[in-house]
């Protein structure tokens, strides 16, 4: 069971590993045999990632690739006769594999990308973020553990309310989820439920709501992301917020030996907004609206009722009308 090596320079010797012995490692020649031609692997630019329409991509032929061999998915394979190829990529998840092809037909390994369409939420579905320039104040946002498939709720609490897939999450009927919103400014973030802040005490790892604390940096959070997960850490002892052994979310300073999960941060999509007596969305307001709104008060067309209501007194009636014309007339 030994083996041989080349040993101190001088012979061959046999041995069962290498040890303290000053060996190298031997090769084998056959007489009168060819030597094998390499055929490099493919690139593919870009590679894999999320897309939101139909892209196109380049792939380029390895070392001693005169042509390219590619398919989409379970298709058909194309033989490309350059070294390099530009294939379109539909909006739909896709996997492009391509292999370099030698003068004699030879394939190289096989080069694999995946594309994976991005789902478009729809108003009120929250999308997941994964940059800082993303963070918006003001706007509303659900601390997600995808692992588990659970959102904070309150002082170390789940709740699997929640749908998330392919980036994208939703909340069931009577969900009991927190939305939080996002305050402060850069370095110094605040998650704020209602009138209460989501804090963490000077000690220990549980996170509670409470009103803003004297020391602000007890609800204060530097936020920032590593690849889709998001880093929440308390300003005040420095702790991220893990979801916790499977039952609920607390802060560490590192994971040790706690059994922890990433998070995600989810961003509520508010729609496209319209201008006060826009009530037939189409960006202008103007005597189209006028028609939009009686169409509204007779019940001939309730498409746009909900933006019928223009003096605000909570009913849709000729008072819209009379307030709708103002607006018209700058008055």
């Amino acid at each position: 069971g030994r083996q041989i090596f080349a040993y101190q320079d001088r012979d061959f010797r046999g041995y069962a590993s290498v040890g303290s012995n000053e060996v190298y490692p031997i090769q084998l020649y056959k007489k009168g045999g060819e030597v094998p031609v390499v055929v490099g692997v493919p690139t593919i630019d870009p590679a894999s990632c999320e897309i939101t329409e139909a892209i196109e991509v380049t792939i380029t032929a390895g070392e001693n690739g005169v042509g390219i061999v590619y398919q989409l998915n379970d298709a058909d394979e194309v033989l490309v006769e350059s070294t390099t190829a530009t294939v379109e990529i539909p909006a739909e998840t896709t996997t492009l594999t391509a292999w370099s092809v030698n003068e004699d037909g030879v394939r190289s390994d096989a080069a694999t990308a995946t594309y994976t369409l991005k789902a478009e939420p729809a108003e009120g579905d929250y999308a997941r973020i994964n940059a800082v320039s993303a963070l918006e104040i003001g706007a509303n946002y659900l601390i997600v553990c995808e692992d588990k498939g659970t959102s904070v709720v309150n002082s170390n609490t789940q709740s699997t309310d929640i749908t998330i897939a392919d980036g994208v999450a939703a909340l069931t009927e009577g969900s009991s989820v927190n939305e939080y919103v996002l305050g402060g400014e850069a370095g110094a973030y605040t998650l704020s439920v209602g009138d209460k802040y989501l804090q963490m005490g000077t000690s220990g790892t549980a996170l509670s709501f409470k009103d803003l604390p004297d020391d602000a940096t007890l609800a204060q959070w530097d936020i920032t992301f590593d690849g889709e997960d998001v880093l929440i850490v308390n300003k005040n002892n420095g702790r991220q917020i893990f979801a916790y052994q499977d039952r609920d979310f607390r802060g560490y300073a590192s994971v040790g030996n706690n059994e922890v999960y990433p998070i995600q941060l989810y961003k509520k999509e508010a729609g496209q907004t319209f201008a006060l007596g826009d009530v037939n969305e189409d960006g202008n307001v103007n005597t189209g609206d006028v028609s939009a709104l009686y169409s509204i008060i007779l019940g001939l067309d309730m498409t746009y009722e909900r933006n019928g209501d223009i003096n605000g007194d909570g009913q849709i009636n000729t008072g819209d009308v009379s307030a709708l014309y103002q607006i018209i007339l700058g008055l």
